[in-house]
Protein backbone atom coordinates (compact mmCIF):
# COMPACT_ATOMS: atom_id res chain seq x y z
CA UNK A 1 0.00 0.00 0.00
CA UNK A 2 1.44 3.32 -0.79
CA UNK A 3 0.91 5.34 2.40
CA UNK A 4 2.64 8.08 1.27
CA UNK A 5 0.23 8.81 -1.63
CA UNK A 6 -2.68 8.53 0.89
CA UNK A 7 -1.50 10.58 3.25
CA UNK A 8 -0.59 13.37 0.33
CA UNK A 9 -3.95 13.02 -1.25
CA UNK A 10 -5.72 13.28 2.12
CA UNK A 11 -3.86 16.23 2.95
CA UNK A 12 -4.15 18.02 -0.07
CA UNK A 13 -8.24 17.28 0.70
CA UNK A 14 -7.70 19.80 3.46
CA UNK A 15 -7.27 17.66 6.40
CA UNK A 16 -4.17 18.43 8.64
CA UNK A 17 -2.45 15.38 9.88
CA UNK A 18 -3.69 15.52 13.83
CA UNK A 19 -7.24 15.68 11.71
CA UNK A 20 -6.05 12.11 9.81
CA UNK A 21 -4.74 10.80 13.22
CA UNK A 22 -7.64 11.28 15.07
CA UNK A 23 -10.08 9.95 12.86
CA UNK A 24 -7.74 6.92 11.93
CA UNK A 25 -7.34 6.20 15.88
CA UNK A 26 -3.55 6.58 15.74
CA UNK A 27 -1.06 9.47 16.68
CA UNK A 28 -0.13 12.64 14.62
CA UNK A 29 3.47 10.91 14.95
CA UNK A 30 2.42 7.59 12.53
CA UNK A 31 1.01 9.56 10.21
CA UNK A 32 4.08 12.11 9.84
CA UNK A 33 6.26 9.17 9.16
CA UNK A 34 3.79 7.30 6.55
CA UNK A 35 3.71 10.64 4.97
CA UNK A 36 7.13 10.83 4.98
CA UNK A 37 8.25 7.24 4.11
CA UNK A 38 9.69 6.38 7.51
CA UNK A 39 7.54 3.65 8.38
CA UNK A 40 5.91 1.30 5.45
CA UNK A 41 3.10 -0.95 7.35
CA UNK A 42 0.74 0.13 9.96
CA UNK A 43 -1.99 -2.06 11.82
CA UNK A 44 -4.91 -3.39 10.39
CA UNK A 45 -7.11 -1.10 12.12
CA UNK A 46 -5.40 1.73 11.39
CA UNK A 47 -5.16 0.99 7.85
CA UNK A 48 -9.05 0.06 7.14
CA UNK A 49 -9.60 3.88 8.96
CA UNK A 50 -7.40 5.29 6.37
CA UNK A 51 -8.45 3.76 3.25
CA UNK A 52 -11.98 3.98 3.95
CA UNK A 53 -11.40 7.98 4.45
CA UNK A 54 -9.32 8.09 1.10
CA UNK A 55 -12.22 6.15 -0.25
CA UNK A 56 -14.73 9.25 1.17
CA UNK A 57 -12.60 11.59 0.08
CA UNK A 58 -12.50 10.15 -3.73
CA UNK A 59 -16.43 9.90 -3.72
CA UNK A 60 -16.74 13.51 -2.73
CA UNK A 61 -14.25 14.90 -5.29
Amino acid sequence: MNWQKIIHDLENSGLRQYQIAKLSNCSQGTISFLSTGKQASVKYQIGEALLKLHKDLQKNQ
